[in-house]
């Protein structure tokens, strides 16, 4: 174990001992033990599961008035077939960045502020070519977001 962590023995459902690190009274987690945390809470509660999501929201940037030139990817009649023109139509397109994301993610939430600034601060190329920004839910789109091979957040 590391230093200031002690190893503390848990009962399972199963009746069986299983030894894990625990932190010592007082001690904060560390940022990379807090975010498997979090992130084993979500696999076990489903919340990935084919990155759709049922209910609720499901959007960063969709209804704030404050992420403009941010566009969000909405498309509402079929999630689960249609994949952006901005993704697939390299030359009608022009220069893009895209983010993937997803709503339950914290580093995506913290980072949206930037992103959007990056957006206002970028608006063309050295060759005077508009860049676009776009972001994609993968909470949303999950299937976009693995025709993309996106396999973290944000991305």
């Amino acid at each position: 174990t590391n230093q200031g962590e002690k190893p503390i023995t848990r009962r399972r459902q199963d009746g069986r001992d299983t030894s894990t690190p625990a932190l010592a009274s007082g001690a904060m987690p560390s940022p990379v033990a807090a975010a498997l945390s979090v992130l084993s809470l979500f696999l076990l509660t489903g919340k990935t599961s084919g990155g759709r999501h049922t209910g609720g929201p499901q959007y960063l940037y969709k209804d704030d008035d404050n992420v403009a030139p941010v566009i969000e990817y909405v498309n509402e009649e079929d999630p689960t077939l249609a994949f952006p023109d901005f993704l697939t139509n390299a030359t009608s397109n022009g220069p893009r960045v895209v983010e993937f994301y997803a709503l339950w993610c914290p580093h995506c939430q913290h980072y949206k502020p930037h992103y959007v600034e990056l957006a206002r601060n970028v608006t063309s190329t050295a060759a005077g070519s508009a860049v676009r920004f776009h972001a994609v839910s993968c909470t949303a789109y999950g299937p976009v977001c693995k025709g993309q091979d996106v396999h973290g957040y944000p991305t």
